[in-house]
């Protein structure tokens, strides 16, 4: 039997809590989702980065608005030309014509040019030829986003 003067609950002793939780080092799960993080950041950095020139030749490609007079024609074509030398080399410097526009959709996985514009062959240096001149830009501009370049070896490379 217990005294009748002693408190029961003065026996007990006190609650010892475990030391607060730190922050560092973090778990697993944070080292992983910061690594994801600086890829993401790195990769869309460098993509920024080499798709500039494709920015540049869109607002050369946008500067002239659409109109059906030839000088409108040859400032696309002109425009066309001078992305074309940048990417492939002045081996297209000389082309004109259908050979111009074969050469184009060569570089592409689909034809483009030849099937939904042709008469641009003519249209800088002809006066009859006439394609719709929004369907030139929409034209040029989806040959901008989607042409490769094809290395030494054939083999084909988007850029």
């Amino acid at each position: 039997m217990q005294n009748a003067g002693q408190n029961p609950l003065a026996q007990l002793r006190d609650i010892h809590l475990p030391d607060p939780i730190s922050w560092w080092p973090p778990a697993i799960g944070w080292w992983l989702l910061l690594f994801i993080s600086l890829a993401i950041i790195a990769a869309s950095v460098y993509v920024y980065r080499n798709n500039r020139w494709r920015r540049e030749a869109k607002t050369l490609l946008l500067a002239h608005s659409p109109a059906k007079n030839s000088e409108y024609y040859y400032q696309i074509n002109r425009a066309i030309k001078q992305i074309a030398m940048q990417r492939f080399g002045p081996q297209c410097a000389q082309l004109s014509g259908r050979a111009w526009l074969e050469f184009l959709d060569s570089t592409l996985h689909k034809p483009l040019f030849m099937s939904d514009i042709p008469e641009f062959a003519d249209a800088p240096d002809s006066p009859s030829a006439r394609p719709d001149p929004i369907k030139v830009q929409q034209v040029a501009l989806t040959w901008l986003q989607k042409h490769t370049v094809r290395e030494r070896s054939g083999s084909e490379v988007t850029q």
